[in-house]
């Protein structure tokens, strides 16, 4: 009677079982079947429970499935069985990354390199995780050894293209996506980024060109459409950038970002009812931050609601008290409605924050608590005659 290979037996031929089974699911995993291969890599840990490999596998199959506790688990218990595995090390790094834990895993990546120097999968991770940290220097350095260890990588080339643009460096980062679409050209976010370096380069048409390719890339996605509505906004085309910020909402399903955005042009473009139901929207998903509210206050004001306007302005300035702007609207609507000293403490804070706020400054040195209408600043509220309450 022969012995199974999935039960103790002939130990040659459960080492065959296993490689086997490592086999495919490598061959899983390079073609995307996160499942399928951790299912192989889950059968050979069961033959061989003493082998890093198996573990190497699940580890990997798990970051493609996002799991990054469950990866971390996996590549910890490799380094178990062999400390020495550089890709036991550099997952272990890519698991800490994906849990937010960027500073440890800049730390692991170098344990990788020691055992692997030439890696470039680990150089071009520690530049991940040291852009992450806001270290743009150090990172692109890494990015720079990766490219010297592979020049033909492309995604070392996209990596070092985002670092640059979140450097404020938008020429280097043009190339550098360039190198990168050259060597592949299916890569969304090298489309996305090449967009966002053209339009900081003030080449909004080119960068049309660049979000419609990512967009193509990336069905489902709503940065494409933000650039591409940036783009048009700076083209003057306000109607088609307000479609376009719509449609990032739509694909973001919620994403109180396009909500904001829209908004934001409808109000330019004197639409403040249409402005004021995407901010609505906006702040229904979630969306508490000040210019949403700043930009709710203008809609509601040019729809004449002005007490739901000072109650817009008030979580502005409470979701960011250094918004001067906002300090000083709340102020005028507070002296409208008869509050001199609580307007007087708007006045104060925004020039707490903003010293060279002329606004706050010239409403302070008004004793009587009227203004003068021909220096109101355009969209503010016009401030009215006090009168004695009786």
């Amino acid at each position: 009677m022969s012995s199974s290979p999935e039960s103790p037996g002939d130990p040659e031929a459960v080492r065959d079982a296993v490689c086997a089974l490592l086999d495919e699911g490598n061959a899983r995993l390079a073609g995307g079947q996160g499942d399928a291969a951790a299912a192989a890599f889950g059968r050979a840990r069961d033959l061989e429970p003493g082998s890093p490999f198996p573990w190497l596998g699940l580890g990997h199959a798990a970051l493609m499935a996002g799991d990054g506790a469950a990866a971390l688990a996996a590549f910890e218990a490799a380094l178990e069985r062999d400390g020495g595995q550089a890709d036991g090390h550099c997952g272990r790094a890519d698991s800490l990354v994906a849990l937010g834990r960027c500073e440890e895993a800049a730390r692991g990546y170098l344990d990788a390199l020691r055992h692997g120097p030439a890696r470039v999968t680990a150089w071009r991770g520690r530049g991940r995780a040291l852009h992450r940290m806001g270290h743009h220097t150090e990172a692109i350095a890494c990015f720079e050894m990766a490219v010297f260890l592979d020049p033909s990588d492309p995604w070392v080339y996209e990596s070092r293209g985002l670092c640059y643009l979140d450097a404020g460096h938008p020429r280097q980062a043009l190339a550098s996506f360039d190198k990168a679409l050259g060597r592949r050209d299916a890569l969304p976010w090298s489309w996305q980024g090449r967009g966002d370096a053209l339009l900081r380069l003030d080449r909004p048409a080119e960068a049309i060109t660049a979000y419609e390719r990512a967009a193509a890339l990336l069905p489902g996605t709503p940065w494409p459409w933000m650039g591409r509505g940036r783009a048009l906004a700076a083209l003057g085309q306000p109607e088609l950038a307000e479609q376009a910020f719509r449609r990032a909402s739509a694909e973001g399903g919620p994403f109180p970002q396009g909500d904001v955005s829209a908004g934001a042009s409808a109000l330019d473009r004197g639409r403040p009812e249409a402005a004021l139901a995407d901010l609505d929207r906006a702040v229904g998903a979630g969306e508490g931050g000040d210019w949403c509210h700043t930009l709710r206050a203008r809609a509601l004001l040019a729809l004449d609601r002005r007490g739901e306007a000072a109650e817009a302005l008030a979580r502005a300035v409470d979701a960011n008290p250094r918004n001067a702007d906002a300090h000083h609207d709340l102020g005028l609507l507070l002296r409208e409605r008869g509050d001199e000293a609580g307007a007087r403490r708007c006045f104060r804070a925004a020039l707490a924050t903003m010293p060279e706020h002329t606004g706050a400054r010239e409403a302070l040195g008004e004793a009587g608590g009227e203004e003068r209408q021909d220096e109101v600043p355009p969209g503010r509220p016009r401030a009215r005659k006090r009168t004695r309450a009786s």
